[in-house]
């Protein structure tokens, strides 16, 4: 009898062992998890990790006011709370911006990487005049043409929406030449025509350039300014240039 009180009170006592330092074990974990909650807290609460600049990198025409303004955000809000991927959405509806990548400096700062879109040409809409990338975007309305870029017009007219690559073959085409051009080249350029029957080009110097249906722009680019510079050097009158077929170009005074 006694060897069998004896087996009883062992087993409870061990079960009891255990039971406890499960319970202790739980409270640990409860705690930490509690202090971390509180900590993680006390940095969301923190006014060291308030948003007090915006750094902005690779732009030239986007600013940080354009940023907090289509962001939403405010000097002053945590870092910790800015949502970067729906940051990123919004600011790739700016017209200007290609690109964008962000991140978090601390203790304060939010760093803007973009790529801008770059005008490289003026066009003449139903809506007025707006300056497009190469892809045929319309990056913003202008007043007056300030930039050394040709203007384009396009038949029949088209009326370009923010945000959206115009609809245009043609004009696509005369974009693509316009990008391939050297940048003085593309300064001495005063207007490109683009239609279904082709596309024609005029320069400051009032010499008519054919490009026809468009073909290779870049080919077409580089004999044109092969030719610009034969030209030049020669002293050259010339009233018009045909480089629709740029391995036969042709020269008319």
């Amino acid at each position: 009898m006694t060897g069998e009180t004896i087996g009883i009170n062992d087993d409870f006592g061990v079960a009891s062992l255990v039971a406890s330092t499960y319970d202790n074990k739980w409270f640990t974990i409860a705690m930490g998890l509690f202090v971390l909650l509180l900590a993680v807290y006390a940095v969301l609460q923190s006014p060291l990790f308030d948003l007090r600049a915006i750094e902005l990198v690779g732009a030239d025409r986007v600013s940080p006011d354009d940023i907090l303004r289509t962001g939403e955000l405010e000097i002053g809000a945590n870092l910790f709370s800015i949502n970067l991927r729906e940051l990123s959405q919004s600011l790739e509806r700016i017209p200007l911006i290609e690109q964008v990548r962000l991140r978090r400096q601390f203790p304060g700062t939010l760093v803007v990487t973009v790529a801008e879109r770059r005008p490289i040409a003026y066009l003449s809409s139903e809506g007025g005049i707006w300056a497009v990338d190469a892809n045929g975007y319309p990056l913003f309305k202008v007043d007056r043409m300030s930039m050394a870029i040709p203007l384009v017009t396009a038949a029949p007219p088209v009326a370009p929406v923010i945000g959206e690559s115009i609809d245009h073959e043609p004009l696509r085409g005369a974009l693509r030449f316009v990008e391939a051009l050297s940048v003085k080249t593309r300064s001495n350029l005063s207007e490109v025509h683009a239609e279904p029957g082709g596309i024609t080009a005029y320069s400051r110097d009032r010499v008519t350039i054919a490009l026809g249906g468009g073909g290779d722009a870049a080919e077409q680019a580089r004999v044109l300014e092969a030719l610009l510079d034969k030209i030049d050097a020669e002293g050259l009158s010339v009233s018009r240039i045909d480089v629709s077929r740029p391995r036969a170009p042709v020269l008319q005074q």
